[in-house]
């Protein structure tokens, strides 16, 4: 057998792995972004874009999936960053959380912004955009305690189902 043959054999081989792993990873992604829930607010006009910006694609039902999550391997990566993401806090079902939840998954967000462990790095590198500066995080931080401020308490009887969940 000539090369010029093993060498169309390889490449007929590879677009029929490449497919293959099309059609699996399309069985094992989940719906890329099911319904929304809710559109309102979350903190305050100026921090909800910031988190529109640096959360959204990971934590709420609003994913803008880029080219690359459509390939073998990589979309299944992606898919379940992005499950596990929206299993944590999800900001399309923000009005399902009982306001305990909301204050509880807000102070957590911002903890975690603050020790640099949101937005993810792997994340951010192709993704810079979603860096959330310093005077952003003050932002965040002033309009959270105004917000809490401004939050109604709950009584301790009043318990959604939320509120057993894993926080």
């Amino acid at each position: 057998m000539t090369s010029q043959k093993i060498g169309f054999i390889m490449v007929i081989a590879g677009f029929i792995v490449w497919g293959g792993s099309i059609g699996i990873a399309k069985i094992l992604v989940p719906e890329r972004n099911p319904p929304v829930l809710y559109q309102g607010p979350i903190i305050g006009k100026q921090s909800d874009l910031i988190l529109q910006r640096s959360c959204f694609d990971c934590h709420s039902n609003e994913t803008q999936w880029p080219w690359y999550s459509y390939m073998p391997i990589i979309s299944v990566l992606l898919a379940h960053d992005v499950a596990e993401g929206r299993d944590e806090m999800n900001f399309s079902e923000w009005s399902r959380y009982s306001v305990k939840k909301q204050k509880h998954k807000l102070k957590e967000s911002i903890e975690e912004i603050s020790e640099g462990e949101m937005p993810m790095k792997i994340y951010t590198w192709t993704h810079p955009y979603a860096v959330i500066a310093p005077e952003e995080l003050s932002l965040l931080k002033k309009e959270l305690l105004k917000l809490e401020i401004s939050m109604p308490k709950e009584m301790s009887s009043d318990k959604s189902r939320d509120d057993h969940d894993d926080d």
